[in-house]
């Protein structure tokens, strides 16, 4: 299920996107300046059957960025 990404998801963004922080660091350093509620950026999660995300979204402006496990 692909789902808008909020406050909540937090703790589960970050234990995805750091294990690989040098690649993932656009997503991360947005996420820490501007959090989840921005006009401008808009973050999505892929999660499976279960409740674990396994990939996030990020559209930052008309830029694309994604981490999946």
């Amino acid at each position: 299920m692909i789902r808008r990404l909020t406050e909540e998801d937090h703790h589960q963004c970050l234990s995805l996107l750091t294990p690989y922080a040098a690649e993932n660091l656009f997503i991360i350093g947005d996420i820490e300046a501007f959090g989840y509620d921005q006009p401008f950026q808009k973050l999505w999660g892929d999660f499976s059957e279960n409740g674990e995300l396994r990939a996030v979204l990020l559209k930052y402006e008309k830029l694309y960025s994604i981490c999946t496990r």
